[in-house]
């Protein structure tokens, strides 16, 4: 987590620090578990005014990190930063034109993501 310039502290609930980092080089948002493990990325690709989720995964240490709020903090940090706005595919179930595609938890949670206005409409 040092090496990145952009992180904050997240607590959750069972008071455990998450840190939130952004990989400017690539411009991921990497989630790191108290110890130093990856539990997910969001990865963005930069478009015309908006930052667009190409790929996100915050389960590569199993479930115990999911509807955490981890997923929110990240999007939020990243909007912050960068003061810009962020979109995301809706659910077809297909992979569209841009190569990316919502599967599993996150058709539901982009939606959240766009009722709180966090993602773009």
């Amino acid at each position: 987590m040092s090496s990145y310039d952009l992180s904050m502290k997240y607590v959750l609930d069972s008071r455990e620090n998450i840190d939130i980092c952004i990989d400017e080089n690539d411009m991921h948002i990497i989630a790191f578990a108290s110890l130093g493990q990856e539990i997910g990325r969001i990865e963005l690709d930069e478009g015309e005014s908006c930052y667009h989720i190409r790929w996100m995964y915050l389960d590569k240490l199993g479930d115990k990190y999911l509807r955490q709020g981890i997923g929110e903090a990240c999007l939020k940090f990243f909007k912050e930063t960068y003061d810009c706005c962020i979109t995301a595919a809706y659910d077809t179930g297909i992979t569209n034109d841009y190569g990316d595609y919502l599967t599993g938890d996150a058709p539901s949670f982009i939606s959240k993501m766009r009722d709180k206005g966090i993602v773009q409409p």
